[in-house]
């Protein structure tokens, strides 16, 4: 449930409007549905947000929420309206069924939604980020950890955040968009002051992988330089290969030629000093 100070905008489970935009080719189409789904449904429970940064200053939110139903192709997506001049560096989306994922790049069809479903604000503006499809999922919990900088484009004053999430499906041609529950207006100060960051948990040690074409693109979110020892193992436990890359502290992204490999399922391990995460990588050629 959500803290009592949290507003929420209730959505009908019944209610389905819809808006198609038809387009000629290389455009896109867009349903626009306010549905509860009966296949994949994303909550939100509570947002933790600082009351008060300041310009120059690194902060998180907590985003908490819940999963429900069982789909291999619908995509959870959380949009924030927030500061202009406030950025989203990276998201950590964890699972109470043991996925997780390092979201980075945003979803310009979502925040093109928002900005026509809601009225603007000309201090602030909606950034929106999408997930993979979880499969096999049919009901966990989810903790979402939203990695934000305050720029020195940022203007003090009091703001309120709007937080909304729902799913979509990724179709030929477009998107099918559902809306699902919402918190709004989380009180924002922000501060020409000093203000430190005080969260433990800034940039824990994280890691993912994924491809593209036929290298591998590696990402890490470091609390600083770490000499990291890599090796991909094969489905049955095989070790093929092992080498070292130095990462600097922050988000950094590096690339690694795959070519050689056969298709397959892979399990590369990355040791980041303080932990060791092993991803599960897949190789099509």
């Amino acid at each position: 449930m959500a803290a009592p100070s949290q507003r929420r905008e209730k959505i009908s489970p019944l209610v389905h409007k819809g808006i198609k935009m038809e387009t000629q080719m290389h455009h896109t189409k867009i349903i626009l549905s306010f549905l509860l789904l009966f296949v994949f449904c994303v909550y939100l429970d509570n947002v933790i947000q600082p009351s008060s940064v300041s310009i120059d200053q690194r902060f998180t939110i907590t985003v908490n929420g819940t999963f429900d139903g069982t789909s291999d192709t619908l995509c959870g997506w959380l949009a924030m309206m927030l500061p202009l001049g406030v950025s989203v560096e990276s998201i950590r989306y964890n699972t109470g069924n043991g996925f997780t994922e390092l979201v980075r790049t945003t979803n310009d069809t979502i925040i093109e939604n928002m900005r026509s479903s809601y009225p603007p604000d000309p201090n602030m503006d909606w950034l929106a980020f999408g997930t993979s499809p979880y499969q096999g999922i049919t009901q966990s919990s989810y903790t979402a950890t939203v990695y934000l900088f305050v720029t020195t484009a940022s203007i003090p004053g009091s703001y309120l955040i709007d937080y909304r999430t729902g799913a979509f499906e990724r179709e030929p041609g477009g998107y099918t968009i559902y809306y699902g529950d919402s918190i709004l207006d989380q009180p924002l100060q922000i501060t020409s002051g000093d203000i430190k960051e005080t969260s433990p948990d800034f940039l824990p040690a994280y890691f993912s992988a994924r491809s593209i074409g036929k290298e591998i693109e590696l990402s890490f979110n470091l609390p600083k330089p770490t000499n990291v020892s890599l090796s991909l193992y094969s489905r049955s436990g095989e070790r093929i290969l092992s080498f070292q890359i130095f990462v600097p502290e922050g988000i950094s992204h590096l690339k690694k030629d795959l070519s050689f490999l056969p298709s397959g399922i892979y399990f590369l391990k990355a040791d980041l000093g303080e932990r060791v995460v092993t991803r599960k990588h897949l190789i099509l050629k």
